[in-house]
């Protein structure tokens, strides 16, 4: 038996180098000789190919010679290699590109030449890379750019060890820590071009791991995968970035609820890389906000679709550190100084019965975050990076004589030193407004108005009769969601949701509404075409279920209501289907909810949708009490019965009857 290779001689376009025993067939010869014809076919074809932009690494990866589309193929030069960590040399005998990439794997890919540039198929290094190719298109998927190769990293590791949450990937990419809020008790990391495999797991906890309750992998965009961990009452996941820089490794602390400290691990082979290689991994400095402090990433990432109440972006820049000691593999711990600003004024100026601004002066440009409370009738304004220093003390607290505010108050937050300031103002509403926010560098100007009608409650008021209503079962298929053992049963949040689905179909029909379901059966269906099926019938109203789950079992129970943003039609509608369910589930209300305070862009099936939409957790599938009524059909008749009088109570025109009936059940119970 003869060993042979597959390489073809000359100038000819070899295919991947591999090798095999036995002899070679004609069918084979005959490739080899046909990929041998591959360069010159490229370059007499030019109007087959189509420029196209390449994404890597968390940037647009800038190039003399454009990536091209030529069919079914995509190939990029050789120059965007330093961005995933690689190296390219052309053979003497120009038989074949050798890349050698960070992890020590060597591999010969062959080579089209364009312009002069040697190309290579993004494919062939996607494969080399342990990557995924997104192919460019005209109108591609939210959150990704038209006409653009992405080429994103897989994670191949991510596990606790020593209180450090270690995430890894197939090639560096930039990442992003921080604490989605302290109420929350979640952190994440976030991979900057990067996707979680949907069959990939995070390694189990520790036995001794007392900061942590449960690790878990997802997409949280198309090009961003996101690790997310449930952290123990008091702990916080550190807060920072990689500033732009790519590492395969990140390193981020569970703390005790205080100081943060950011480290990355680089293997000592990228200690010594070169210039070429430090400078791959810039981008144009931009900035997000992570709970008051700012941290330099990838620009793409902090304008993407985050900007929705819990991070922002900024005009100040820190300039990403280039010299060659920041490559070692020491643990660095990192601090970003921030200014903080003074609010020296706060006033109000009303415009009509139906708006009201809130003024608040500032020695500096400031960023305002609105959000509000889950049960009371609460504004809430956080300022970070800031301090009261009001000319007129007076100004802390404000008693209002209008339809929208009846008031406000004003404080300093602080929870320790190492913490930067913030500006909280709390506004006391007496029904659901809607809120606008200009800033500039000497003021913020929050203006509260009535909210616009919404597209259900124009033409017949009081009725859902007529209106079009979808019904999201949450997860299905694959997509198990919760899951719960009993004895020798799996009980999974699949089965239960759709249960509950499948009842408010029909309640809602029974109420003269039209029901469009996104699933019926056990199947899974892709969380952007939940949305988008709302979207494309002109739905009035879309309403998702899920039972929530928490890392200790038993320790948390009740029903939330999630709506996106600060959209004040979903709000409404959140308000009035937990009130009806707090009155018939006998489960603990845990009020209306912006989705922002779980993720910054809210959740897909609600930021994507057109029309008022909700999320309802009816309750923890973990939790052993609230299981038991989960899976009795008694109870899931009665929530959904509940649901289809909220939405009814909506169209009526809100919380007024949600109320009242929330009453008669409570007295008749």
């Amino acid at each position: 038996m003869q060993t042979m290779c597959k390489r073809a001689e000359g100038s000819g376009t070899p295919p991947r180098s591999r090798c095999w025993s036995g002899a070679a067939p004609a069918a084979l010869l005959a490739a080899l000789v046909c990929a041998a014809a591959v360069p010159a076919l490229a370059e007499g074809e030019t109007s087959r190919a189509t420029p196209i932009h390449f994404w890597a690494a968390g940037r647009m990866i800038p190039l003399a010679t454009p990536a091209i589309s030529v069919g079914r193929d995509i190939y990029v030069p050789t120059s965007a290699l330093p961005a995933v960590g690689a190296h390219a040399t052309l053979g003497t005998k120009r038989n074949g590109v050798t890349v050698r990439l960070r992890s020590g794997r060597i591999d010969v890919l062959p080579f089209i030449r364009r312009n002069g540039a040697v190309m290579i198929s993004l494919t062939d290094l996607a494969e080399s890379t342990d990557g995924t190719v997104i192919r460019p298109s005209a109108t591609p998927a939210k959150g990704l750019k038209p006409n653009t190769a992405y080429l994103l990293a897989h994670i191949t590791d991510v596990h606790l060890k020593a209180n450090e949450l270690h995430v890894v990937t197939s090639f560096p990419v930039p990442f992003v820590s921080n604490t989605v809020s302290a109420a929350s008790g979640r952190g994440y990391v976030d991979c900057i071009g990067a996707v979680a495999a949907r069959d990939f797991r995070a390694s189990r906890l520790p036995a001794a791991e007392h900061r942590a309750e449960r690790v878990r992998v997802g997409q949280f965009t198309p090009n961003i995968a996101r690790v997310v961990v449930d952290l123990a009452p008091g702990v916080t996941l550190e807060r920072n970035s990689t500033e732009g820089k790519v590492t395969p490794t990140f390193v981020a602390a569970l703390e005790p609820g205080g100081r943060t400290v950011a480290r990355t691990e680089v293997s000592p082979r990228a200690a010594h890389r070169t210039s070429t290689d430090g400078d791959a991994g810039e981008v144009p400095p931009s900035t997000h906000r992570v709970r008051g402090s700012q941290t330099t990433i990838p620009e793409d990432y902090a304008k993407g679709e985050g900007d929705t109440g819990a991070t922002g972006t900024t005009g100040a820049h820190r300039r990403p550190r280039t010299s060659e000691a920041d490559a070692t593999d020491k643990p660095r711990a990192t601090t970003t100084p921030t200014r903080t600003g003074e609010i020296r004024g706060i006033a109000y100026e009303s415009q009509d019965n139906q708006t009201i601004q809130i003024v608040i002066t500032t020695s500096r440009k400031l960023r305002a975050y609105v959000r509000y409370s889950a049960t009371a009738r609460q504004m809430i304004i956080d300022i970070p990076n800031s301090r009261l220093n009001l000319e007129d003390d007076r100004q802390k607290e404000q008693d209002i004589q209008h339809p929208l505010v009846e008031g406000l108050s004003a404080s300093t937050v602080q929870s320790s030193p190492r913490v930067p300031p913030l500006t909280r103002i709390t506004v006391d509403a007496p029904r659901i407004v809607s809120t606008s926010i200009e800033s500039d560098r000497t003021q913020i100007v929050v203006e509260i108005t009535v909210p616009r009608t919404s597209r259900l409650l124009k033409g017949h008021r009081g009725s859902i009769g007529g209106k079009l209503v979808v019904v999201d079962a949450g997860h299905g298929g694959a997509m198990t969601g919760a899951k719960a053992h009993v004895r020798k049963h799996t009980i999974y949040e699949k089965d239960v949701t759709l249960a509950i689905a499948k009842r408010l179909r029909a309640a809602l029909v029974a109420r003269g509404a039209h029901v469009v379901m996104t699933r019926v059966g056990d199947k899974n269906v892709d969380l952007e075409d939940r949305p988008e099926m709302a979207n494309q019938v002109g739905a009035n109203i879309f309403i998702s279920i899920h039972n929530d789950s928490w890392g200790k079992a038993n320790s948390i129970t009740g029903t939330t209501a999630y709506y996106h943003g600060q959209s004040a039609a979903s709000r409404r509608l959140a308000r009035c289907v937990e009130k009806e369910l707090a009155a018939v589930s006998g489960l603990r209300d845990r009020g209306a909810v912006s989705d922002t305070t779980m993720y910054p862009v809210g959740f897909c099936v609600l930021r994507d949708t057109n029309m008022p939409s909700i999320l309802c957790e009816v309750g923890y599938l973990n939790n052993r009490k609230d299981r038991a009524k989960l899976m009795d059909s008694a109870f899931q008749r009665r929530v959904a019965e509940a649901m289809a009088n909220g939405i009814r109570d909506y169209a009526n025109g809100g919380l007024k009857t949600a109320r009242r009936r929330a009453r008669r059940s409570a007295i008749s119970a």
